[in-house]
C-alpha cells in the first residue's frame, strides 16, 4: 500500500519516521510515495495522524549508517552526533508538515481481488493534482 505524496524523498523520510506504526519498516519512502503497511486499517491510520497533530511533532528520519563516512570529519565524532547531524540535513521538516495539513483520502483495497490489487498499486495518481492519497 503506498501513500502518495509527491514531495520528495526527503519530506517522505520525514514522514516515515514521524509515523512508525503506518509506515512499513522495511522499505524506503521514495520521491513520490511513503510504503505503508499492508496490515493498515482505517483506525490505525486515523490514530497515528492524530498522534502527530499536523506536523507539530517532528522526527529526525532514519538513516543509513554508511551515510556518515561521506560526512567531513566523520572520524572525529561521536557516532550518535554523526547520525543525527546526517538526519538532520535530511529531514525535510516543511514538507511532511505540508503533507499532514493536507486532506486524504484512505482507498483500502482489502475488498479488491488479488488481480485487480496490483493494478491498484500502480495507478497513476498524477490525476489527483493538489492532495494526497492512499493506495
Amino acid at each position: 500500500m503506498r501513500w502518495w505524496t509527491r514531495t520528495g524523498y526527503r519530506a517522505n523520510a520525514t514522514l516515515a519516521a514521524m509515523l512508525p506504526s503506518i509506515a512499513d519498516p522495511v522499505q524506503r519512502p521514495t520521491d513520490f510515495f511513503v510504503r505503508l503497511r499492508e496490515d493498515l486499517s482505517p483506525n490505525a491510520w486515523r490514530e497515528a495522524r492524530e498522534r502527530v497533530d499536523d506536523g507539530e511533532i517532528l522526527v529526525l528520519p532514519d538513516i543509513d549508517r554508511r551515510a556518515v563516512t561521506g560526512l567531513k570529519f566523520s572520524a572525529l565524532l561521536p557516532e550518535r552526533l554523526a547520525v543525527a547531524t546526517v538526519a538532520a540535513r535530511l529531514a525535510d521538516f516543511a514538507g511532511a508538515r505540508a503533507v499532514l495539513t493536507e486532506p486524504v483520502r484512505l482507498q483500502l483495497a482489502s475488498s479488491v481481488s488479488a488481480a485487480n490489487l496490483g493494478m491498484i498499486r500502480r495507478h497513476d495518481p498524477s490525476s489527483l493534482a493538489g492532495s494526497s492519497r492512499t493506495t
